[in-house]
């Protein structure tokens, strides 16, 4: 009889701990907005839809523009952040040299990377 309230006691005690380990587990995720960010694409070409632009390594929209921790400039489009070459060239809609003031979130853009996938161009793909 004492074997039996032992097994009662001990399988009540592994439910509290369970039910206790659900409970705090689901509190601590509810305030976590991780979301995942996507790999900048393997260099491959888009059709153009920019004239004088033959080829791009991708498209996309702007949905911030700034620096990282040290200073480095950094812009991240479509959820993927990439950083930004020394020297980067930006472009409208038909090609000709524009001030980067044009670029900001919200923009649809299409981009050339190095290869050390940092962004040498950005072109306006609409105003």
């Amino acid at each position: 009889m004492i074997h039996r309230n032992v097994k009662c006691v001990f399988f009540a005690l592994m439910g509290l701990l369970l039910l206790f380990n659900t409970v705090v587990n689901t509190g601590a995720d509810e305030n976590i907005d991780i979301f995942p960010i996507k790999a900048v694409p393997d260099i491959g070409t888009y059709g153009s839809i920019i004239q004088g632009q033959s080829e791009l390594n991708g498209k996309g929209t702007i949905q911030r523009v700034g620096k990282d921790e040290v200073g480095e400039k950094l812009i991240v489009i479509d959820d993927r952040l990439m950083y930004v070459a020394p020297g980067i060239k930006y472009y409208n809609v038909k090609g000709e040299p524009v001030s980067p003031s044009k670029f900001y979130k919200g923009k649809r853009v299409g981009y050339n990377f190095n290869k050390q996938r940092k962004i040498t161009d950005l072109h306006l793909i609409s105003d």
